[in-house]
């Protein structure tokens, strides 16, 4: 063995010393299914910033992932899915830094013949700049977010063999490629945009409401200042021009001068935009850094950004621009999908008297800009009296975060929390996984004032926690995990949000994160909001245990998840999504496993629906998923008066027994909410939760809305392998309810509910109203089925899915399954048809 390499699994590769021009032979053998592990010792550099890989043969489902890590890299993980590392993926063309995909410029698959590889073109002290290419071509950026520039080791992972690649190591790359911003082919653009060099023009297929097109290199002191030429623009409409971060920078920086992208677009009756018209975007740095003789462009800086119009400055703002520098971007809409670039006309600014106005404004205003950088340090800043911890944790603190360290001979559990409570504009805080052996034990939550630094957060009283050693979720010493289990480990990344606080009663919600993930929701039942505080434990079982903690004033927001997007659902460990036919499929299990929304129903997300793919329930088929509301977690009883026919904690359909032919292959089954104008804005209200079936009403039912909100949960029995979404009903903006049938309802609920507080407060059983819990599922009264009915034969026949409207349509087939699920519930046999309770 040379000592070049580290290397596990099947793989077979030329163990010696690259030379300049030389092609490295790397093969997995046929049949290796597991992960495969090869990386070179020997760090990118700025001499030798560069690698690449050609594919020369691959199997069907092999996966490939090109990247930059460290030593410490677990031999299973592909870089990319590991804190502080970047990962290229074959298979999906998503590009991944510190676990994380999203940012302007998306990847793109390859395949046989293609040639593949990962660029550094920025070198910095905190964190560098990447470029990912695919034949020769810019597809993507990344930022590496590692200091320690003896960790930007070049890594393999291949998997499901055989693969064949040809790689030049960044010793025998020969040249480091450059990317001129003036050639258009070199612009990393989204999917369904095409560029024309015989008109010089940019166009898009009008598919997505916008896309758009990223310069390969930032602005920089020899570019200063890019134009788009307008082309096409609908009803005045305009492209977008601004700037963007090489991907989201982490952790989320809590400076309002700070962020990940700018835009500006022509928008109002003064600023219609025209064909012909030149749009520009530009940054000027400050005349004293400028005048500098060792003036450094790619490093954090104080920046003023500007927009013209046809070379009229007519905005700018002061920014700070992130290390490598800001990279010109522009947004193409479907009234102004057609732009020419032009980055040599007024690239510079060379005009003196330009110069000289944007050096007054920047001087200007720098000043107050300045002391909001120093406003936000501070507020950065913790003190030593702001935390209770054990006296064995060492801990290191810094603008940036909080390192935490536990010897390893140190025994049993250590604790710290931060005497700062978690509320709605500091609600989230974020644990960095640097070094923990198998055996350690990692715990983060949130507990009173009167927490035991001997415990993990949510195994004492008044405390929620989210444990490493079995993935669970607990909460006042007890496990209330009822959904799937995800642990985390070496390389992960762990947060918790809070994301509801009690007005009324002590029980808040919190929402774990793995990874940017959603792992599910829990209760917090602490009733004094003073006394949120976040906790992390440790105990390292005879192993040293490292983490970087972000505490709640060190990071800005948690980052924004969208209902439609399946990734950002609570999943169980190793499903896999199409995010494009909005399938998730799991792996084979002997138990049932939840699918969660990490987003409550609320008056914009209003209903969702599943979609039944696959036969059941006949000749050995296994059951159709089932599909429910729950509350953030099960909850506890705590007062008599919690008791109620209207306080559950799900409510669910399952298409079994006799109710299996309500629904057939194809159809569409949902659950939605409706909120009556009574109940709008109410401390505790009662809400109308619906069920469809393809789109029509079914059944309503009143409850009393959880703390926190009713949350979607798909449920995959035994044997259910997958199961398809519908995402283009989510937000219900007609339906055949009346205010006053709706109301009707509410008020029924609320004498009811009186008589169950009459029975509590006599010291009796709300089960002496003898209120079966299928009665209180209601059918639609025949007047609203035929009006609506009549109202639907006038609708026209081409109506928007985007203005989703419900139907009322009577179904006897599931009116007979749940007469039948009925008759049985009266004889006392219990539940074998649908259950919705």
């Amino acid at each position: 063995m040379s000592g070049l390499f580290r290397s596990a699994g099947d793989i077979i590769f030329d163990d010696y010393q690259p030379m300049p021009g030389q092609v490295s032979n790397v093969q997995l053998k046929k049949f290796s299914e597991t992960s495969n592990f090869l990386q070179f010792l020997k760090p990118l550099t700025p001499q030798h910033p560069y690698f690449f890989a050609q594919i020369r043969a691959l199997a069907q489902n092999s996966k490939i992932t090109l990247g930059i890590a460290g030593p410490d890299i677990d031999e299973d993980a592909h870089p990319g899915h590991w804190n502080h590392t970047v990962g290229y993926h074959m298979n999906t063309g998503q590009c991944f830094s510190s676990h994380m995909d999203s940012a302007n410029t998306k990847g793109e698959k390859f395949s046989i013949g293609d040639m593949f590889g990962v660029l550094i073109t920025h070198f910095g002290e905190d964190m560098s700049t990447v470029m990912f290419l695919r034949n020769g071509t810019p597809v993507a950026t990344r930022y590496l977010f590692e200091s320690d520039q003896s960790k930007f080791l070049p890594t393999l992972c291949l998997e499901n063999g055989p693969v064949d690649l040809g790689v030049m190591w960044p010793e025998a790359a020969l040249g480091v490629p450059r990317f001129d911003e003036n050639n258009m082919l070199n612009w990393i653009k989204d999917s369904g945009v095409q560029y024309d060099p015989g008109t010089n023009i940019f166009h898009y297929d009008k598919k997505l409401p916008e896309v758009t097109l990223q310069c390969p290199v930032p602005l920089n002191k020899e570019l200063v200042h890019y134009e788009v030429i307008v082309q096409e623009a609908v009803e005045g409409e305009s492209p977008a021009v601004g700037i963007a971060t090489c991907s989201p920078l982490w952790p989320v920086p809590t400076c309002v001068l700070l962020r990940d992208f700018f835009r500006w677009k022509a928008e109002g009756t003064d600023l219609k935009s025209e064909v012909g018209q030149r749009i520009g975007f530009g940054i000027h740095y400050g005349p004293e850094e400028r005048s500098k003789p060792d003036f450094d462009d790619k490093k954090l800086q104080l920046v003023l950004c500007f927009v013209t119009v046809d070379m009229q400055i007519v905005f700018f703002r002061m920014m700070l621009q992130p290390p490598g520098g800001f990279f010109p971007l522009v947004i193409l809409s479907r009234g102004a999908s057609k732009v020419e670039l032009d980055l040599a006309t007024n690239r510079d600014l060379g005009n003196q008297e330009t110069t000289e106005l944007l050096d007054n404004i920047y001087t200007e205003r720098a000043t107050a800009a300045l002391q909001v950088i120093e406003e936000d340090k501070q507020r950065r800043l913790l003190d030593l009296s702001k935390f209770r911890k054990s006296d064995d944790i060492v801990m290191e603190m810094n603008e940036q975060c909080c390192r935490l360290h536990l010897p390893a001979e140190k025994k049993r559990i250590h604790a710290i929390q931060l005497r700062v409570p978690l509320s709605e504009e500091a609600c989230v805080f974020y644990c960095e996984v640097i070094k923990m052996n198998d055996d350690s034990v990692i715990g983060i939550g949130i507990g009173d004032a009167q927490f035991n630094l001997s415990k993990h957060p949510g195994k004492h009283k008044n405390s929620t926690g989210y444990i490493s050693k079995d993935g669970k979720l607990y909460y006042n010493e007890r496990d209330h995990t009822d959904k799937s289990v995800i642990r985390f480990s070496e390389g992960d990344t762990i947060a918790m949000e809070l994301i509801h606080i009690s007005n009324r009663n002590c029980n808040s919600v919190v929402r774990f994160i793995r990874n940017g993930c959603p792992v599910g929701t829990q209760f917090v039942t602490i009733s004094n909001k003073e006394e949120l505080f976040p906790v992390v434990s440790l105990c390292g079982n005879g192993y040293s245990v490292h983490l970087n903690v972000f505490w709640q004033n060190q990071v800005s927001q948690a980052q924004g998840l969208k209902v439609a997007n399946l990734h950002h659902w609570c999943l169980p460990e190793g499903a896999e999504v199409d995010n494009d036919s909005k399938i998730v499929t799991v792996k084979p299990l002997r138990n049932s496993v939840c699918v969660q929304c990490p987003t409550p129903l609320n008056e914009y997300f209003s209903h969702f629906e599943v979609k039944i793919i696959d036969e059941y329930g006949f000749d050995n088929h296994p059951p159709p998923p089932m599909i429910a509301l729950s509350s953030a977690s099960s909850m506890d009883v705590t007062s008599p008066t919690d008791r109620s026919h209207f306080r559950l904690d799900h409510l669910r359909f399952w298409a079994v027994g006799e109710a299996a032919g309500s629904v057939k292959v194809g159809d569409l089954v949902g659950w939605g909410m409706l909120i009556p104008e009574s109940q709008v804005n109410e401390l505790e209200r009662l809400v109308i939760c619906f069920l469809t079936i393809n789109r029509s009403i079914v059944l309503t039912r009143v409850v009393f809305e959880p703390e926190g909100g009713w949350f979607p949960i798909v449920l995959l029995a035994a044997g259910v392998k997958r199961v398809q979404f519908e995402f283009s009903a989510i937000r219900i903006t007609e339906h055949p309810l009346t205010d006053a049938y709706m109301e009707s309802l509410i008020t029924e609920t609320k004498e009811v509910h009186a008589k169950e507080l009459e029975l509590i407060a006599a010291g009796k059983d709300i089960d002496e109203l003898n209120i079966k819990k299928t009665d209180l599922m209601k059918y639609l009264p025949e007047e609203i089925v035929e009006k609506d009915r009549l109202k639907n034969l006038e609708r026209p026949a081409n109506a928007k899915m985007s203005d989703v409207v419900m139907k009322a349509k009577g179904l006897d087939n599931f009116q007979k399954a749940v007469k039948g699920f009925r008759d049985i519930k009266d004889k006392g046999q219990g539940s074998k048809a649908c259950v919705i309770l």
